[in-house]
């Protein structure tokens, strides 16, 4: 008897399963929906999704095209796409909070639907294949409830997996049907879409679950092609392509803020951190500590970790085990069956394996911290050659898939092992007991989220109209960092926000921007005049002070500087807190409306200011040129050769001449920026540096001709333009040497001293120069073109190049200078396990002649060294300095990483003949 339902019985047939799961979500969630407007998850996550929320219904209903960027993280852009957007389940979250609801009614009830549409959409796909209603409710009940979704709790993005389960059924049905249909693939492209765009982390698992199944079903089209000259199936490619379309229409404008905030935040996970979020074998054991009956039993049973809670239970894996082995016999003894049931036990199978191989990560380990057995996993593999793997920063999350492909394996095995007879129906029901016995969690731990009724007065006072003037407040007091209660205390304000909606610099997300600690180091100088001048250069106009985080002396002590202070002025007391305006610094001056700026990416300079000026410039419709700075602000627009700026944002300690400004047309100077002006008669300022394949810095030449026309100038291949015809004009070159010597430019004998120098040549357009110098010992560095008779003036600075190896663990640096007294060699970088700064080694040489450095990086020793520090996994470069300039003016000359104590991936870094600049005048 086929238990597929007549026509008058679809619909109980469609509603009960529904029904049962909402029934076992309320269940086995309690007492979450009896405190649905305040009941949250302990931690930081559910306020933080629950704001998501909030802020996208503001956005959808006032201000779409902003949804981007939300008021969090001034003055980055694209913070949405900092965490999952929520945007898709935002079209259900929005009403209910423009109904009235709050964020944290609307987010528990997301939460909610998500285990019950979870465990829905897996019946259904169970259903499909083994048309069998208990097995299929044993399958959905099984993934819904699983280990994994239950320790997911407050995860609100990785939830939401109903979306991939529809894609795999409608897949299937394009795949499978004798008449495949166009709804199908549109559903499939529709399915796919929103699983990707609703959970970041299941754009690759919905990529890897889909393509095994369209590879394996071409795979066996191929076959069938071959062997028995079947016809190739078109017309369901097609319809492949179709979805894949469909997909792709969704999922690239969704995709493109995170590929944006990526590059700007430069988020890569290494490959310690990825060891650290990788499942151990015991991980397949572990349940959350709430677990009824594994959780309580702990041991092998308790998961070391949220991220590690990935156990089956005993009764689904038996059964998967069941359906695999049952195919495996069929196939052995060639019996005939239900060839789609086999390939679908063959496709989930290995599904589950590549996902179970997947998320042991790069090790394999029997617990966490446990040493790595021998055993080779591809992960790191594909960590260095898939594009996006390397931003995952939890491979165990691959488990999910695990868990989706046993379930669905168990329904197979249930549907060939029980009979259809009554009892069949009765051994059925006992598995379903047995699973969700092994899944009982409840009551799940719940806090009270904050009281919008209790929020500090200072927030209602900050959204009355008359304080339209406040933009972007920093509350104080604030911590070094943002960890531990820090973090608490950062999300219960950020919570509070839609309450007056104002920028705040500090927040919390899935990935904090690294200016965000530069704000909060800064903020511990505050009342100090630089600190104050560095926030206002960074955006921030307001600051509140909250009296209760205060110790009364300490409170007191800062009110008393803070009214002292000419950079701020008291604008309001509300209760519990003080509320101060930053003026506007005095001593820096925007460009005039419409200028081309450029903007320097030297490490000198301080990012969150130079952030916050080129977002307010931006505003304000200034043309920004420059490569960016990675953690701070993408790349501005990129220059044409040779183009000359009207003012240049640069650090103050950096040399302006090559930027083509000179030191005396500073603009204004503070927080360790510089403004300076161009210089009017200048035309062409042109690097003559180009790159060479596989070397990391330019080589400059040693000859070069130049032709100069009224509007235009050829040097070296290379051509730049300007507007205004010139009748004469001065041709400047920068010129780097090792030795005192004789150059010949335009016919002339030119004395060049030893180090860096200027040559100004008075040439008619029309005319052509020719320079030339002695072969490897001498660099042409740029031209510049002059109207008239103008010129940069002196420069002033070392000439150096610099050869590398690397023998072994000792990297060896034999480096040639001329115009510096000394030269530092410095070694530092990051350490794997957490970013933080390592310092290996620093020591010095004399410059004459030539300096050879000679370092063991594993055992840091050396007359020559000054610090050295113990050596740790992590990636580091090594930089050569002139005399004591800052290491941010270094210049890269190797490059390598230290991984399990050895000395890995060494890169030398030759420098050609180049220079360094002395600083401009303080």
């Amino acid at each position: 008897m086929n238990d597929a339902a007549p026509p008058r019985r679809a619909t109980l047939h469609t509603l009960w399963p529904a029904l049962s799961f909402l029934a076992l979500t309320v269940a086995l969630t309690w007492p979450q929906a009896a405190r649905l407007s305040e009941g949250v998850s302990p931690g930081t996550d559910s306020l933080l999704h629950a704001w998501v929320l909030a802020w996208n219904a503001r956005a959808l209903l006032h201000d779409p095209a902003g949804i981007w960027s939300p008021p969090i993280f001034y003055p980055y852009a694209d913070a949405l796409a900092f965490s999952d957007n929520h945007l898709a389940l935002s079209l259900v979250a929005a009403p209910l909070i423009w109904a009235g609801l709050t964020p944290v009614t609307a987010y528990n009830t997301l939460v909610l639907l998500s285990y019950t549409l979870g465990a829905l959409a897996v019946y259904h796909l169970a259903h499909e294949i083994t048309g069998r209603r208990l097995a299929s409710f044993v399958a959905g009940a099984a993934f819904g409830f699983c280990a994994f979704r239950m320790a997911h709790y407050f995860h609100l993005q990785l939830l939401q997996t109903a979306w991939l389960t529809w894609a795999l059924l409608f897949a299937r049905r394009v795949l499978l049907d004798a008449q495949p249909r166009v709804r199908d693939a549109l559903a499939l492209g529709a399915f796919a879409s929103l699983q990707c765009v609703t959970a970041l982390y299941y754009l690759p698992f919905t990529a890897l679950t889909l393509g095994l199944l369209g590879a394996l079903w071409a795979a066996g089209a191929l076959w069938r092609w071959a062997r028995r000259g079947a016809p190739l199936p078109w017309r369901r490619a097609g319809l492949l392509l179709m979805a894949a379309a469909v997909a792709a229409v969704v999922v690239v404008p969704l995709t493109l803020p995170y590929l944006r905030a990526y590059r700007v935040l430069a988020i890569a996970r290494s490959p310690n951190e990825l060891a650290t979020w990788s499942a151990p074998l015991q991980a397949y054991l572990a349940v959350d500590a709430t677990n009824r009956i594994y959780g309580a039993l702990g041991g092998v049973f308790e998961a070391q970790g949220g991220e590690n809670a990935l156990g089956l239970g005993l009764v689904v894996p038996a059964l998967a085990a069941a359906a695999l082995g049952l195919a495996g016999t069929d196939l052995l003894r060639r019996r005939r069956g239900d060839e789609t049931m086999r390939a679908d036990t063959a496709f989930l199978g290995l599904l589950g394996l590549v996902a179970f191989v997947l998320s042991l990560g790069t090790a394999l380990r029997l617990v966490r911290g446990g040493d790595p057995l021998p055993i080779p996993l591809p992960y790191a593999l594909l960590y260095q050659h898939v594009p996006g793997l390397a931003a995952l920063r939890v491979p165990a999350r691959w488990g999910v898939l695990v868990a989706l492909a046993s379930s669905v394996l168990a329904a197979i095995a249930l549907a060939r092992l029980l009979p259809r007879a009554r009892w069949g129906a009765v051994a059925g029901s006992i598995v379903l007991t047995l699973v969700l016995a092994e899944r009982v969690s409840a009551p799940v731990p719940l806090v009270s989220s904050p009281d919008a009724a209790g929020a500090p007065p200072v927030y209602a006072w900050l959204a009355e109209p008359a304080q339209r003037g406040a933009r972007v407040v920093l509350e104080l007091p604030i911590g070094r960092i943002p960890r531990g209660e820090e973090v608490d205390r950062i999300v219960r304000r950020q919570f509070f926000q839609p309450l007056h909606w104002k920028g705040l610099p500090v927040a919390y997300s899935g990935a904090i921007p690294f200016g965000v600690n530069d704000v909060m180091g800064r903020a511990q100088q505050i009342p100090d005049a630089n600190a104050l001048r560095l926030m206002r250069l960074a955006g921030i106009d307001t600051l509140v002070l909250h009296h209760p985080e205060y110790e009364p002396t300490r409170l007191a002590e800062l009110l008393a500087a803070l009214d002292a202070s000419p950079l701020v002025r008291r604008i309001g007391e509300p209760p519990g807190a003080t509320v101060y305006a930053l003026t506007p610094a005095a001593d820096v001056a925007d460009p005039p409306p419409g200028a081309a700026v450029y903007v320097s990416a030297d490490e000198r300079m301080p990012g969150m200011a130079v952030a916050g000026l080129t977002r307010r410039w931006s505003e304000q419709g200034h043309a920004l040129y420059g490569p960016g700075r990675a953690r701070y602000y993408a790349p501005l627009a990129a220059a044409t050769p040779g183009q000359v700026f009207a003012y240049g944002l640069l650090a103050a300690d950096e040399d302006p001449r090559p930027r083509g400004f000179a030191p005396e047309n500073q603009v204004w100077r503070a927080s360790g920026l510089a403004l300076y002006a161009a210089d009017p008669r200048l035309r062409v300022n042109l690097p003559l540096g180009a790159p060479e394949p596989g070397r990391f810095h330019p080589t400059h030449p040693t000859a070069l001709t130049i032709v100069l026309a009224p509007t235009q100038l050829d040097a070296g291949g290379a051509r730049a333009r300007w507007a205004t015809p010139l009748a004469r004009a001065t041709v400047e070159l920068d010129i780097a040497s090792l030795q005192a010597q004789t150059i010949e430019a335009g016919g002339r004998r030119v004395e060049v001293a030893p180090g860096l120098s200027s040559v100004a040549l008075d040439v008619r357009p029309g005319q052509e120069l020719s320079v030339s110098g002695a072969p490897g010992g001498i660099a042409l560095l740029r031209v510049r073109v002059y109207d008239g008779s103008g010129r940069m003036g002196t420069a002033s600075g070392a000439a150096l190049a610099a050869d590398s190896a690397f023998d072994g663990s000792t990297l060896r640096v034999t480096a040639r200078a001329a115009g510096a007294a000394t030269l530092r060699l410095v070694v530092r970088g990051a350490a794997t396990a957490d970013d933080r700064p390592v310092l290996l080694a620093s020591g010095s040489m004399p410059a004459a002649g030539s300096a050879k450095f000679a370092l063991d990086l594993l055992r840091p020793t050396g007359a020559w060294l000054d610090e050295a520090g113990e050596p740790q996994d992590g990636r580091y470069i090594a930089y050569l300095l002139v005399g004591d300039a800052p290491v941010e003016a270094g210049i890269p000359v190797a490059k390598f990483n230290i991984r399990g104590g050895g000395v890995v991936d060494a890169e030398p870094v030759p420098l050609p003949l180049t220079t360094v600049a002395d600083p401009p005048d303080s």
